[in-house]
C-alpha cells in the first residue's frame, strides 16, 4: 500500500474532490468551517499520485476528536500515530474494489500554518504551470528512486516544496504591493 505511483491528470480527480466534500459536509454539519483540494490533483494537468488530497478545518480543535467516528462512517480512518499537535490525518481505501488509498484528509486550523501552506502551493502551482510541470519531472524521479516507501518519496520532496512555498509567499507579497500601489493611484 505504501508504493509510490505516479499519474497522468485524470479530468475526474475534482469531480472525485466534490463528491467526497458533500460527503464530509454531510456527515460533519456545522463543525466543517472549511474543506479545500489540495496537491497535485487539484492542478489541472498535472500527473498525481491517484489520491484525492483534502484539507478541512472545524469550528474548533475541540471537535477534532468528535469528528472521527463521523468521518469513519464514510471510510476514513485515522492515523492514530500522528504526533503533530497541530493536525490531524486520515486515510480513505476504497476495498474491495481496491486496497489503495483513494483519499487523504487533513485536519486542520482554519488559516493556520497547514492550511495556508497547502493552499498557497497549491495556488502557486495553478498560477504558474511551467514550474508545476517542473515538479511533476522531479516528482516521476523521486517516484522511480523511492518506489516501495511513500514515507522518503514524500520526504524528498519537503526542501523542494519549502523553496516554493518561499517564491509563493514573496509572489503574493509582490502582487499585494502591486495592487496596493495601482488602488492608490485611482
Amino acid at each position: 500500500m505504501d508504493q509510490v505511483t505516479i499519474a497522468e491528470y485524470d479530468p475526474q480527480w475534482p469531480i472525485l474532490f466534490e463528491q467526497e466534500a458533500r460527503a464530509i459536509r454531510q456527515v460533519l454539519g456545522e463543525r466543517l468551517v472549511g474543506i479545500e483540494h489540495f496537491g497535485s490533483t487539484s492542478v489541472p494537468g498535472l500527473a498525481a499520485k491517484p489520491i484525492i488530497d483534502i484539507i478541512i478545518a472545524t469550528r474548533s480543535k475541540d471537535d477534532w476528536p468528535l469528528i472521527i467516528e463521523p468521518l469513519r462512517t464514510i471510510g476514513y480512518a485515522c492515523w492514530m500515530g500522528n504526533t503533530d499537535p497541530t493536525r490531524m490525518f486520515f486515510a480513505k481505501v476504497t476495498p474491495p474494489q481496491s486496497q489503495h488509498r483513494t483519499h487523504h484528509l487533513i485536519v486542520a486550523e482554519f488559516g493556520g500554518h497547514h492550511w495556508e501552506r497547502l493552499t498557497l502551493l497549491r495556488d502557486y502551482f495553478r498560477a504558474h504551470l511551467d514550474e508545476a510541470f517542473l515538479y511533476e519531472t522531479y516528482k516521476r524521479e523521486l517516484g522511480v528512486r523511492f518506489r516501495e516507501s511513500r514515507g522518503a518519496y514524500t520526504k524528498a520532496k519537503g526542501p523542494y516544496l519549502d523553496r516554493i512555498e518561499d517564491r509563493a509567499r514573496e509572489d503574493r507579497k509582490w502582487n499585494s504591493q502591486s495592487s496596493a500601489n495601482s488602488d492608490s493611484g485611482k
